[in-house]
């Protein structure tokens, strides 16, 4: 890493969350699953990258949803600093109802359940971002669920020149048109295209229609199947094509978090000057080493065992 610290302003979806491990397949509908071990976990895509980073040696500042006034968003506040995360502008509401949420892994699946369609859908419940937090950071990570309040962090992205990496959002919209690099998942494309993906047309049509609306990093990740990417666009003229990049296999032990983790360290290797395939290869890395765990993101590598891995 270089000699000049380097930091990253996470903006976005931040709660606590638990985090149950079964001994067997997740079960079918009126079945029986044992719980082989529960823990408390991050939930949300901003935290997970804030930790994700501050694990690999980048200074990370955390901002977004509120927490609920509880024991619980005490302690997660508390972890977060001792991990040296920036958590000082998180605001812990009186008579704030959170996010419940509880994720069910097996191995090769996690299965969330929340509260995120009423708190998302029903009114603000986040802080707005800060100019001054972003004017001064190097790269950002910015979640689009939060209404108005993320376009306002994309705003002062492109007025302070600052890149942004963002994830599951329409490639027409403002925040993916503009950003250094827009990930998005399988989860998303699933439920966003799901009648292209029945009709047996895949989608190849939707990638090209990324490739069109946003010039920067387009990457379509699919778990442990190879990922579809293509680099920033050049000049006005360049037409630019799909390239793959096959995840390494790893000894899979809990997926949760996979996808924050893969974006944590795309950012990650931006910010030592990687490019091209160099980057998704290190993505792939952090995100495949964090699978080998439970629960993978708190246990996300550090330089050294990044270093040992490849």
């Amino acid at each position: 890493m270089s000699n000049t610290p380097k930091s990253v302003y996470c903006y976005g979806m931040v709660a606590p969350s638990t985090l149950h491990l079964l001994s067997t397949p997740y079960p079918v509908a009126n079945a029986y699953a044992e719980i082989r071990a529960s823990v408390p976990n991050l939930a949300g895509e901003a935290v997970a990258g804030a930790w994700t980073l501050q694990r690999l040696g980048i200074q990370t500042k955390l901002d977004g949803r509120w927490l609920a006034d509880s024991q619980q968003s005490s302690e997660f506040i508390q972890r977060l600093s001792e991990t040296g995360i920036d958590a000082t502008r998180l605001e812990i509401k009186p008579n704030y109802h959170p996010i419940e949420e509880m994720v069910l892994a097996d191995g090769k699946t996690r299965t969330v359940f929340g509260g995120y369609i009423k708190i998302l859908f029903t009114e603000k419940q986040w802080n707005p971002p800060q100019e001054g937090d972003i004017a001064s950071t190097d790269l950002v990570l910015l979640d689009p669920f939060l209404g108005a309040e993320s376009e306002l962090c994309a705003d002062y992205c492109i007025q302070h020149a600052k890149p942004y990496l963002t994830i599951d959002h329409a490639p027409e919209s403002k925040i993916a048109r503009n950003a250094h690099a827009t990930l998005i998942s399988e989860e998303f494309l699933l439920r966003e295209y799901k009648t292209v993906h029945d009709s047996g047309q895949g989608w190849e049509e939707i990638f090209l229609t990324y490739l069109d609306s946003c010039p920067g990093w387009v990457i379509f990740t699919f778990g442990g199947e190879p990922l579809w990417y293509a680099p920033p666009r050049t000049s006005a003229i360049e037409t630019r094509a799909k390239r793959t990049f096959q995840p390494y296999p790893v000894k899979v032990v809990d997926t949760t978090g996979a996808g924050d983790s893969f974006r944590a360290g795309f950012a990650y290797a931006l910010l030592q000057g990687k490019q091209g395939e160099e980057a998704i290869q290190t993505a792939c890395a952090v995100a495949g080493l964090v699978c080998t765990k439970f629960p993978g993101v708190l246990q996300s590598p550090t330089e050294a065992e990044l270093s040992a891995f490849f």
